[in-house]
């Protein structure tokens, strides 16, 4: 079957933490918007089983407004394509595992997974980063939940990271990850971060700000955008990956030959799991001076164990909550800064852009970090984005799944116990695993080209209609249930 060309772009709109308030999103996007992008703390929760399946602290546990989208009540005006983070009731996601419809037109992308819908490929985990339990293989979760497994279950595991590092460097896609690069600060203003976040200081001093594991993958894809959320701020960064020289912020040449850091035997990498220190961060919250935007500036605690500040006062629906504004691939020569006009080009206040010197002698696309806050009034978690598509694809159909990676995710699949043998260093550049496989994930992939359009249609498109209902709203133990998606998708691909 031949590929097709893509010409254009499409306006999607990317979201933050979503912390369960679809309405208010939903409620802020134009009807211009082809599709909804949430990076985390989705809160899938039907019942109230599902509440208890949460890594919330019990007082901010809320039902939110999914379960209206779930029974049918509602209908997500857009299409939605979310990832999970740290605060997810992880037991109805641990049903779809590969990916698959929560409700009608909301899609989970997986713990891993790589989409494309019309024309966009979007590339992207669930989860966030814990050292200790990244280097363990990933198991099937087990319900109800004790206090550690609670929160272990959303920590992304090795074989995890392998299924999107073994894919090739994709310089036209859309990556997403619920915790953001580590030290993806250096590449953005690091000034205005710490105006907004004065208590992540120590945290950058320390080496700590962000996940290792996203770095890897970052200088490995060089994606042409990457979308986080978690740290409840808005944040811009530029990774440019061709010329060793840069503009510094005086305008003269400077050189940056810094890199994006890797050591694998750094003792202060991130535990980003929640633990107790979260119930003193809220209570700090109350009883300290407050920055401009709701966060104490309180060093004791881990900068990425993130409360979530859910007062009833704050979730009022707000249109000034968001600062929209479609970004044009053409940059526009008027600098004149319009508050609600937000560039995901760098600004001068806000980002300096710094450059990654690299051997290659291949034009890329620099990469463009956007991180944004949660969904409350006065917060910045909105934005509406032209992308363009990618300048080719296969299919008619509007949203498939992606053959690499599903070539991948079969080659991880089947030698797992090679993985669970590797240390960390071999792990995050795997260079040994890639001699060792990529023949036989090349082979899988050249298969899939030779496909016949009906066949390729049958393996790969993502039916629309596929949401299926598993559990009951009035629920109220926490249950896993088998998900009909989960095991076709399973017996389509021989997992």
């Amino acid at each position: 079957m031949s590929k097709k060309t893509i010409s254009g772009s499409m306006q999607v709109a990317i979201e933050g933490c979503c912390h369960g308030m679809l309405n208010n999103i939903y409620r802020n996007i134009p009807k211009s918007v082809e599709l909804l992008i949430i990076c985390g703390d989705f809160q899938a929760i039907r019942n109230q089983g599902d509440l208890k399946c949460i890594a919330v602290p019990e007082k901010y546990l809320k039902m939110g407004d999914f379960a209206d989208y779930y029974t049918g009540r509602k209908k997500a005006p857009v299409f939605t394509i979310f990832i999970g983070g740290n605060h997810e009731a992880s037991n109805y996601l641990e049903e779809l595992k590969y990916g698959g419809f929560v409700a009608p037109n909301i899609y989970y992308l997986g713990e891993t997974g790589v989409l494309w819908y019309k024309g966009i490929r979007i590339v992207g985990w669930s989860g966030i980063y814990n050292k200790e339990n990244f280097m363990k293989m990933r198991e099937n979760a087990h319900v109800p939940f004790n206090r550690s497994t609670i929160r272990s279950v959303y920590h992304y595991r090795k074989d995890d990271y392998l299924k999107l590092r073994l894919l090739k460097q994709c310089n036209s896609s859309v990556v997403l990850s619920h915790d953001w690069p580590h030290e993806i600060h250096e590449y953005g203003n690091r000034d205005y971060l710490l105006k907004k976040k004065p208590f992540f200081k120590s945290d950058m001093e320390k080496g700590e700000l962000g996940s290792p594991a996203n770095s890897a993958l970052l200088r490995h894809l060089k994606p042409r955008h990457w979308f986080s959320a978690h740290l409840h701020v808005r944040f811009l960064a530029k990774v440019a990956w061709n010329s060793p020289k840069r503009q510094s912020v005086d305008g003269s040449e400077a050189i940056t030959s810094k890199k994006l850091k890797l050591d694998a035997n750094n003792d202060d990498e991130l535990d980003l799991g929640l633990d107790d220190c979260i119930d003193e961060r809220i209570q700090n919250s109350v009883n300290n001076e407050k920055d401009s935007e709701g966060m104490t500036s309180n060093h004791e605690c881990n900068a990425d164990e993130i409360d979530l500040e859910l007062s009833d006062s704050e979730i009022t629906s707000s249109k000034d909550a968001v600062n929209c504004k479609v970004n044009n691939s053409e940059k526009k020569e008027d600098t004149a800064e319009n508050e609600n006009e937000i560039q995901l080009d760098l600004s001068e206040d806000e980002s300096e852009g710094k450059e990654i010197r690299t051997e290659t002698t291949t034009i890329l696309n620099p990469t463009e970090f956007l991180a944004l806050d949660k969904c409350l009034p006065r917060r910045r978690f909105l934005e509406i984005l032209q992308i363009e598509k990618t300048v080719s694809s296969r299919g008619t159909h509007p949203f498939y799944l992606d053959p690499e990676y599903i070539a991948v995710l079969k080659v991880v699949n089947k030698h797992k116990d090679l993985i669970e043998r590797l240390n960390y260093e071999q792990v995050l550049e795997p260079t040994e695993l890639i001699h060792e496989v990529q023949q036989e994930i090349d082979e899988h992939v050249a298969e899939y080209r030779q496909l016949n359009d009906e066949d390729y249609d049958r393996l790969f498109k993502i039916d629309f209609n596929g949401f299926s209902k598993t559990a009951n709203i009035h629920d109220r133990g926490a249950q896993l249930y088998k998900n009909s998606q989960t095991t076709t998708f399973v017996e389509k691909f021989g997992l």
